[in-house]
């Protein structure tokens, strides 16, 4: 017992300090990195990574990196807080497809207008989708951890202040674009910091009940094939049957003939 705790404290602990580098250390510099290649008051991030083919391609990656750190994230918050099955992920994955595709599309609005159009497009979406997807994770917490549901709460709407701030100032700007993704990433950890620290939060308990769940998924995924498998088992064993009276009929149909 005491090693099966040890395992599920060292997971945690894990998950604290994996989570803790990418959103107070990876993401932040690497957005900056990305995200300060030209004026940050009059350019957006979207003209700074398609300035070169090289930079579009280094753009892309950090596109990547960050929409799997988000998912990731999200989810290790839905199934700590018990709710892996949802709505969230649906508005999740929906944002980070949709930003990963545009990012495809080249910025370049006097050599490519459509694509542009479309990478702007794109970048709207996933950009609401995320806000949408912080809020709706917020409400989830009311009903289980009111006091964090509050700060949570709270902290989403200084965020969409903020960027609505931004916006209305700037426009969509490198500024507004890195404080979104930065802010984001600082509400996440900082949620899994108050979770920690909740009285009535059992870390452990949404570990095991997670594993759970998995064996169950995964004992239902095999109950499926073995089941498909002895589908397919009889009906090849029925074509074995069909053949062997086939040859059997041909073989007294053979000697008929031959006496």
């Amino acid at each position: 017992m005491k090693d099966e705790m040890s395992k599920y404290r060292r997971r945690l602990f894990g998950g604290l300090i994996f989570y803790g580098i990418f959103s107070l250390g990876i993401i932040p510099f690497f957005t900056l990195i990305m995200g300060t290649k030209d004026n940050i008051l009059t350019t957006s991030m979207s003209a700074m990574g398609n300035t070169s083919g090289n930079m579009h391609f280094w753009f892309i990656i950090w596109t990547i990196v960050f929409c799997a750190y988000f998912a990731s994230f999200m989810g290790y918050l839905l199934m700590l807080t018990k709710n892996t099955h949802s709505k969230i992920r649906g508005f999740v994955y929906f944002a980070i497809v949709v930003l990963i595709v545009g990012n495809f599309f080249p910025f370049l609005p006097e050599t490519f207008p459509g694509f542009s159009s479309l990478h702007n497009f794109c970048a709207q979406i996933s950009s609401i989708s995320l806000a949408v997807s912080l809020m709706l994770f917020a409400l989830t917490l009311r009903n289980s951890y009111s006091l964090m549901f509050k700060k949570a709460l709270v902290f989403v709407l200084v965020i969409w202040i903020v960027l609505v701030a931004l916006m209305g100032l700037l426009g969509t700007t490198s500024l507004t674009e890195m404080t979104g993704i930065i802010l984001a990433g600082i509400f996440l950890f900082t949620v899994l910091v108050w979770l920690y620290r909740e009285d009535t939060f059992d870390p452990v308990q949404s570990l095991k009940d997670s594993d759970a769940e998995e064996a169950v998924e995964a004992a239902q995924k095999l109950s499926r094939k073995a089941e498909a498998a002895k589908k397919e088992y009889l009906k090849l064993e029925a074509a074995a049957r069909r053949a062997k009276i086939e040859a059997e009929e041909a073989c007294r149909v053979a000697k008929h003939k031959k006496d």
